[in-house]
């Protein structure tokens, strides 16, 4: 609407007031009239009804008029949701967000050495030592196109003498043929979501000592949460094998001052060698990828108070497995606060 339009609307509008309003003062003129001569000829109980009468069609008839000059109202639309079709995801176009978001993130060697985690060695065939790692928790899936950039930063990190990796496929979101999920890794995730307030669950979720949660594939967010998890203090534990048997002694050390939760539950993780697969189905269909340190087994072994204590397991190792973690962790915050790995 042009400027001059708008000009002769709003005059157009103004006039159209000031009649109605005239046209309402003739009529409360003429009602007033008309009562003055009833009052001439009449007497005083035969007037008030009729003046009664009078003032409310004139306060009930002039509002009346004055509200038809307003606007119309105008009539509520409702609209109707509109469902758009999902976007249809290409392997090419994914192959080439993650070459595109590798170059992006991808760390100078200057900045890459000041990230490397502190290392603590880990023998094969041998006792743990007592220096309790950094934990890392993968909850992954074939299903999931984004995974794998996330598992193959995974078995990066698992290379580190110093940390403890997990790969935790779940099975609410998982392929049917060749399916590496747990139901417990589910039930994990779930225990993380609520104590990392980090819902609703996701692939691919790195979860980093119980405690600081990182999208998986983005490697600059994970490295941060690491830089983060390598100042908690962990209690130590040991894992020693018991001569001529298949059990183990995990021994933990006392909290210093009673420090700590007033319980926490020791859980045994099992993982596996590398699994070579093709996925069979979904956004990976067709691809050959490599997982490591699979989640095959995880069991209770009980609780813990505190206090200096020892327990023996069998952790039913398979002709798979590479190894086992013990996870003590605070069930309400989910913070682990002791971690030993024993590799085969």
């Amino acid at each position: 609407m042009s400027q001059t339009t708008f000009l002769y609307a709003c005059l157009y509008t103004l006039t159209i007031r000031k009649i109605k309003l005239f046209v309402a003062g003739i009529k409360a003129c003429r009602a007033w009239r008309c009562a003055i001569e009833y009052i001439s000829v009449y007497s005083r109980d035969e007037i008030l009804p009729f003046f009664f009468l009078i003032l409310i069609c004139f306060l009930g008839g002039l509002p009346q008029a004055l509200a038809q000059d307003a606007l119309p109202a105008v009539p509520p639309v409702e609209v109707e949701a509109e469902i758009l079709p999902a976007p249809e995801l290409q392997a090419e176009d994914v192959e080439a967000a993650f070459e595109a978001l590798e170059k992006e993130k991808e760390d100078p060697p200057e900045a890459a050495a000041e990230k490397q985690i502190v290392a603590v060695p880990v023998g094969e065939n041998t006792p743990s030592p007592i220096v309790a790692p950094i934990v890392v928790e993968l909850f992954s899936s074939q299903a999931c196109v984004f995974c794998p950039k996330a598992d193959a930063l995974l078995a990066e990190l698992s290379r580190q003498e110093n940390l403890i990796a997990l790969d935790c496929h779940v099975d609410y979101f998982d392929v049917k043929t060749g399916a590496l999920s747990l139901p417990f890794c589910s039930s994990r995730q779930s225990m993380y979501e609520a104590s990392l307030r980090a819902g609703p669950k996701y692939t691919p979720q790195m979860v980093i000592n119980g405690r600081y949660n990182a999208v998986g594939y983005r490697r600059d967010e994970a490295l941060k949460a690491l830089e983060r998890a390598a100042k908690d203090h962990i209690v130590p534990a040991k894992i020693v094998p018991v001569a001529d048997s298949t059990l183990f002694e995990l021994q933990l050390a006392s909290l210093e001052d009673g420090d700590g939760p007033e319980t926490m539950k020791i859980w045994l993780i099992v993982f596996d060698q590398p699994h070579e697969i093709k996925v069979a189905e979904g956004g990976n269909s067709g691809k050959d990828i490599v997982y490591e340190h699979i989640v095959s087994n995880a069991g209770l072994l009980g609780e813990w108070d505190g206090s200096q204590h020892s327990v023996h397991f069998d952790a039913k190792l398979s002709e798979q497995a590479k190894g086992f973690a013990v996870l003590v962790q605070d069930q309400k915050t989910g913070r682990i606060v002791a971690a030993s790995q024993y590799l085969l």
